[in-house]
């Protein structure tokens, strides 16, 4: 109905999404000023727990769609599987573990050290990743914007996770990139946008699949 406020089961979900966010940002508070720096690199070093445990949240929620919806559902959003799978292999590195280097560099496509096979399949990972960013903003664009000025938990869920990997994005080798403005961080304050960059993508596979549980929870 028009002008309906939002419902008391709704407040709750957008509070324990908020909970959430809440919750990793005290993670990467401890992690980074709570424990000693040799138990903290253990936990978030390549490979470490939490790297670990996001690969394995992502295809966590890659089963649970399948489960949920269906083989017919997972044909037909098959982009969204495959957007899930490809998180969890890069949070495993195969993005530059199987080739010369990553192939998200363009030094990759530029070097004469990259084998031409390596840069065509790397070409195609481009062209597929483009492709399946274009089928999502088509489809679910729309939608998607419109449940946020509902406040609807599953569209807020689902913008928590891209938020969190824009915002991990960001802190990616922030230090290098101020470098280039002539802003020089301190390896401490490196170190910290670091923690906060793996947490936070610890965070995205886990609003993938609250949304998930957002949506199967809804009335019928």
């Amino acid at each position: 109905m028009a002008g309906r406020g939002i419902e008391l089961s709704d407040k709750l979900t957008i509070f324990s999404l908020a909970g959430l966010l809440v919750g990793l940002l005290g993670l990467a508070m401890v992690l980074a000023f709570c424990v000693s720096i040799d138990v903290s690199k253990t936990v978030i070093k390549e490979g470490g727990a939490i790297e670990t445990i996001s690969a394995v949240l992502y295809m966590v929620a890659l089963v649970l769609f399948v489960l949920t919806f269906g083989l017919k559902a997972a044909r037909r959003y098959w982009y969204i599987l495959a957007a899930l799978a490809g998180l969890s292999l890069r949070e495993m590195d195969a993005h530059k573990a199987l080739t010369t280097m990553s192939v998200f560099k363009s030094r990759f496509y530029s070097s004469g050290d990259v084998p031409m096979i390596e840069k065509l399949v790397g070409l195609g990972i481009i062209i597929l990743l483009l492709y399946i960013f274009y089928l999502v903003v088509s489809r679910h664009l729309k939608g998607f914007v419109e449940g946020l000025r509902r406040f609807d938990p599953l569209s807020i869920a689902v913008f928590l996770a891209l938020a969190s990997m824009g915002i991990a994005k960001t802190f990616d080798g922030i230090g290098r990139k101020l470098a280039d403005f002539g802003i020089i961080l301190p390896p401490e304050d490196v170190y910290v946008f670091y923690v906060l960059e793996e947490v936070l993508e610890l965070g995205i596979g886990l609003y993938f699949i609250c949304a998930i549980i957002i949506y199967v929870s809804r009335p019928v």
